[in-house]
């Protein structure tokens, strides 16, 4: 019989190796958790990164607000440099449920507004307003091009407002809302943002129809396709009240009242144009819509998964076109300041 040795078995080697092999992956595993934020306090969500995160920062919320009443039903953070711009688009589908039924509808006010942390004084926003009607649902879509003027943590939030519900006689009414708040700020996404020349109300009469936008750019160098969006906001004159914009006086005079109403179209698009010819058009919004005394004021535009597409311009140039046509017998109201076209490149 050989004596024994003070080499370990082999087995032994064997579960050393074992051991040195999991120590190992275990460590890999944990850095890889580490560096994507499982073990951090700062998750993932693209909410929280700054200028060097995601482009695209989006919330998502669904609620159900009493009324009268007033919510903040998304918000938004980012980092960004003073300069730079950022397309937010603020979507909700909104429902009215009203014990009255058809007897009323709810003047709502959809908003966003962006502005930094550390100067909130120096916010930007967009309105728009329309009255909803009872068990009807509607996709309401405000767009705002945020131009960031101080560096850092900027905030945008979007809100919904019914303000003047007062039924009475105990009457109940609430507002289902679905919403998202989006902020693109890829910089080479917004190509151009284009609002009316001037931001001063028009008065479109009955048969009438009238340029709100008309602007030609140069299509910039991309390898990226396009897309075009349009936003446009209405207020029809069957009554005086409601109507001022940027005004001390109602737009809407009694000498060209009718409670009939107004039947609007308003169309959108964007021409592509080669050596000065077109030779593409885009349709970006045919819309066509009667406006009662009930509704009153009409938010109109392309919803997020509707807007037009642009892809291997023929072109060097594109015109951005949109009009509003009133077939009456009520004038409308066109609140250009908050009627847009935004052409975006998409990624």
């Amino acid at each position: 019989m050989s004596a024994p040795t003070d080499q370990p078995p082999r087995r032994s080697r064997r579960g050393a190796l074992w051991a040195a092999s999991a120590v190992l992956i275990v460590a890999v595993v944990l850095a890889v958790l580490y560096a994507t934020g499982v073990f951090t306090d700062q998750p993932t969500d693209d909410k929280t990164h700054g200028p060097s995160g995601p482009a695209v920062h989006t919330d998502e919320n669904s609620q159900s607000m009493e009324l009268p009443g007033e919510e903040r039903v998304a918000s938004v953070e980012f980092g960004a440099d003073s300069g730079s711009t950022a397309v937010v688009t603020f979507d909700t589908d909104a429902t009215l449920d009203s014990s009255l039924g058809d007897q009323r509808a709810a003047y709502t006010v959809t908003g966003v507004s962006c502005a930094s942390v550390d100067d909130e004084d120096g916010s930007t926003s967009q309105t728009g307003t329309e009255n909803l009607e009872n068990e009807q649902s509607r996709e309401l879509t405000v767009r705002l091009v945020y131009q960031v003027q101080t560096s850092g943590t900027q905030r945008c939030n979007a809100t919904v407002r019914v303000p003047n519900w007062d039924a009475g006689g105990g009457a109940h009414a609430s507002m289902d809302l679905d919403s998202t708040l989006s902020v693109d700020q890829d910089p080479s996404a917004v190509q151009a943002a284009v609002q009316p020349e001037a931001q001063e109300p028009i008065i479109v009469g009955r048969d009438d129809k009238d340029i709100v936008i008309d602007q030609t750019l140069d299509i910039p160098a991309s390898d990226s396709d396009l897309q075009v969006s349009a936003t446009s906001h209405v207020t029809t004159c069957t009554i005086e009240n409601g109507s001022k914009d940027q005004t001390d006086q109602n737009l809407c005079t009694p000498d060209i009242l009718d409670e009939r109403g107004s039947t609007v179209t308003v169309h959108s698009y964007a021409d592509v144009l080669s050596d000065g010819k077109m030779c593409e058009r885009v349709e970006i919004q045919d819309e066509k819509v009667h406006i009662d005394n009930t509704v009153h004021h009409k938010l109109l535009g392309t919803a997020p998964d509707s807007v037009g597409e642009l892809k291997n311009p023929c072109g060097d140039q594109i015109r951005l076109v949109q009009t509003v046509e009133n077939s009456g017998p009520a004038p409308v109201v066109v609140h250009r300041k908050s009627s847009n076209i935004v052409l975006a490149a998409t990624s």
